[in-house]
């Protein structure tokens, strides 16, 4: 599986919104895991 984006990239805010306009949100598994998934 491969990464779409490079880590330390930063969700553009009209992406984070039209994703929770959608019902879909940015999760991770803890507050420091670097890792983000769309749920």
């Amino acid at each position: 599986m491969t990464r779409p984006y490079a880590p330390g990239y930063r969700i553009p805010t009209d992406l984070l919104l039209k994703a929770y306009a959608s019902g879909v949100f940015p999760m991770a598994e803890s507050a420091t895991d670097p890792e983000v998934f769309w749920v």
